[in-house]
């Protein structure tokens, strides 16, 4: 029962997006846990091991990461789970690989259908609404750096976030991009970079897998 609630602890402090707030927090729950008999040696060692370091785990000290923790990767992991290995435990590599191929296949289908009905996607509709907010921002709130780079405060806060234009090659044509701007957006680089990554990660091992049945 304690294992839970200091679980949910743990996860309500990590989650505290004010600096001033988090170390109330911090200081409160260290007390907690130093007071029962049960939780004082995990208190001794959430100390010693995290405690001094907020800035590598808290969200308050993580918020300009562009971080996104909602449930894209978890809905395709229960997709291919359960749609494509129809529950079962996998244990064999190249079963795997082959479900992650037909995944990948059926996934790029279904965007080329999207595309084909100029159905804007989430990510789309995302990138306009930011576009339409930006619009809104004061001009006093921008500060310029150089031709490609802007420093601009943040409309809800003194946080300041550095702009930049991506004109890198492997950008060129990507759809995850303002059409009233024309620009790539920045935080959707490593998204096209992460997708790029896992098709040459797959790539490598089917070619390993490939020279070993030789």
């Amino acid at each position: 029962m304690k294992q839970s609630e200091v679980y949910k602890a743990c996860r309500k402090l990590m989650e505290i997006l004010e600096i001033e707030k988090f170390h109330e927090s911090l200081e409160s729950f260290l007390a907690m846990c130093n007071d029962d008999i049960d939780t004082h040696n995990f208190g001794v060692y959430f100390e010693k091991h995290y405690a001094h370091r907020p800035e590598q785990w808290a969200f308050c000290y993580r918020s300009d990461l562009v971080l996104n923790t909602n449930m894209f990767l978890e809905a395709m992991h229960k997709k291919l789970k359960y749609c494509y290995m129809h529950g079962n435990q996998n244990r064999r590599v190249d079963k795997c690989i082959s479900f992650l191929m037909r995944f990948s296949r059926d996934m790029m289908f279904e965007r080329i259908i999207r595309m084909a009905k100029n159905k804007p996607t989430f990510r789309m509709e995302q990138i306009a609404h930011s576009h339409h907010r930006s619009n809104n921002i004061e001009d006093s709130k921008i500060k310029i750096i150089d031709e490609k780079t802007w420093l601009v405060q943040s409309s809800s806060g003194p946080t300041l976030y550095s702009v930049s234009t991506n004109d890198h090659r492997s950008c060129i044509g990507c759809p995850l991009s303002c059409l009233e701007c024309k620009e790539q957006t920045p935080h959707l680089k490593d998204a096209v970079s992460a997708s790029s990554q896992l098709t040459a990660l797959l790539n490598a091992v089917l070619a390993q897998w490939a020279s070993f049945f030789k």
